[in-house]
């Protein structure tokens, strides 16, 4: 029997990169679900086939990417510049995500921030969710 060729998960890092200088976001404890969807364009008419609904693709949509990790509020060029600066201006920036597989895939992406919450959870750490709308696609490398 092979032995699976699965990765862990653990070692995954996002940096952003601003003004020539690349910045890791934050200590990140869980990334959400990432990737590409395509949108679907309703073209049913009278004349469709077995009276069902037809559809051609639209658009790709490269979606957003959540993202929890620890509140660090010294965190000046990472957590609190994503927060505060970039939410504010609404500039789109340079992201890389890399996963930790042996040939460290990465994908690279525009992005702004679209939104964040902090969570004070009485028995545990501060927390910080950061959502990023990307613009554009990912461009995946291997």
């Amino acid at each position: 029997m092979t032995a699976s060729a699965a990765v862990k998960g653990y070692g995954v890092t996002l940096t952003c990169d601003v003004s020539g200088d690349s910045w890791p976001i934050m200590e990140v404890t869980d990334f959400g679900d990432f990737g590409i969807s395509r949108a679907d364009i309703d073209v049913t008419s009278h004349d469709s086939d077995s009276s069902s609904n037809e559809y051609i693709p639209g658009l790709r949509e490269g979606g957003e990417l959540s993202l929890t990790g620890n509140y660090i509020g010294t965190d000046t060029s990472g957590q609190i510049w994503a927060m505060v600066t970039n939410l504010d201006d609404g500039s789109a920036n340079t992201f890389t995500l890399t996963l930790p597989n042996t040939e460290a895939s990465t994908f690279v992406f525009e992005a702004y921030t679209k939104s964040y919450k902090v969570k004070a959870d009485l028995k545990g750490a501060l927390k910080l969710t950061l959502v990023l709308k990307l613009t554009g696609l990912p461009v995946f490398t291997v």
